[in-house]
């Protein structure tokens, strides 16, 4: 159970549209074999070009795909621009942890509801039943699996910071229908990636180029690095068990919504990406841009210190992505740059305003 650990990659950062709804609908999701994976968008200006490789959200854990067109690209490029990146820091790190251990072990109210307040009383008998039935379905899908791989002999190989794996230890003895709703649709949503043989943050497509770039000593940069600040997590940590009903029952919808409802498009999505089907992954990512429950949150945390005073959703992410390719774009050269799928796409999104700047677009045929 990561929910805890977990809220700073889905609130703190733009490293995927959290809360998207997902659903599972089969009791399989496979992806097997190495596939030809994603093509690459072109965009051009003068003697610079820049590709674009999209990213889906979610992809299969144990997904292969063959990367020797961006292999060929790498060697001759010169940058290499990343999605967003964040960390707590060096000095935050050690006050993150404390604050963690200290949430588990003395500020249980910060996790817990009353003794004898339920979900119901959160955001409502009809929202929490409908909740509940979702739960237990991901759960039994999630145990079916847990069988699967352990007669297989697969596991998850994480590594974990002993910090972490203590931390882990305490939140798999946390009741789950005990939390505050907004943990409890985290959870869910967390659980139903899971069950569904599915890896959060493009299944590690960052971290496969990165490493390629590094061998060939070019430079991969996040267009966006985030320094966490602990204030802005101690805020989180105080103010989850006070958000109100409104909040509650958008972040409960949501994960209802994504535990139930659209697995096939993720499904679908997954695939398009592996065999590099541009138009069918146009099909089905819809561009949302940042979730109803992440604005409901940001709303009732007001501006964060992380984003230099504003909300989640005030920061302009596109436009910043949109000055680091002019920069960039300025002299002659090639660049490759990862992008998730909806930044991409969507009517504002990055492709149309670099379009409405003057750039040459092409879209992989």
């Amino acid at each position: 159970m990561r929910f805890l650990i977990l809220f700073v990659a889905v609130h703190f950062s733009i490293l995927s549209p959290e809360q998207r709804a997902f659903a599972l609908q089969q009791d399989e999701i496979v992806v097997v074999g190495e596939r030809t994976g994603p093509r690459l968008w072109r965009v051009q200006k003068d003697d610079a070009e820049l590709y674009v490789l999209v990213s889906v959200p979610y992809l299969p854990a144990d997904l292969e795909w063959d990367a020797t067109a961006i292999e060929y690209l790498l060697d001759d490029a010169d940058h290499v621009f990343l999605s967003a990146t964040g960390s707590l820091g060096a000095a935050n790190a050690p006050r993150a942890i404390g604050a963690f251990v200290r949430t588990m072990t003395v500020n249980r109210g910060r996790v817990y509801m009353n003794k004898n307040t339920t979900l119901a009383d959160k955001v409502g008998a009809e929202l929490a039943a409908d909740f509940n039935r979702a739960r237990a379905r991901v759960d039994a899908r999630l145990a079916k699996r847990k069988e699967r791989d352990e007669a297989t002999g697969n596991s998850d190989g994480t590594l974990e910071t002993v910090e972490v794996s203590a931390i882990e230890e305490r939140l798999a003895k946390i009741k789950p229908e005990r939390t505050h709703p907004y943990f409890q649709s985290q959870e869910l949503s967390s659980k139903a990636v899971k069950s569904a043989g599915l890896e959060s943050f493009g299944g590690g497509v960052e971290d496969r180029i990165r490493k390629l770039a590094k061998k060939r000593k070019v430079k991969a940069q996040p267009v966006f690095e985030i320094d966490f600040q602990f204030s802005d997590l101690k805020l989180f940590l105080q103010s989850v068990k006070d958000f109100s009903a409104d909040t509650n029952k958008t972040c409960g919808r949501g994960a209802l919504n994504f535990a139930e409802n659209e697995l096939a498009d993720a499904h679908l999505a997954a695939q398009a990406w592996a065999r590099g089907d541009v138009d069918a992954l146009r099909e089905v990512i819809k561009p949302e841009g940042v979730s109803d429950c992440i604005r409901a949150v940001s709303r009732e945390l007001g501006g964060l210190r992380s984003f230099e005073g504003a909300s989640f959703d005030e920061v302009d992410f596109v436009g910043r992505w949109v000055e680091a390719v002019d920069q960039a774009m300025a002299k002659p050269g090639v660049r490759l740059a990862i992008v998730y799928t909806d930044s991409w796409l969507r009517e504002d999104g990055i492709m149309a305003r670099l379009g409405a700047a003057g750039y040459q677009i092409r879209q992989p045929e």
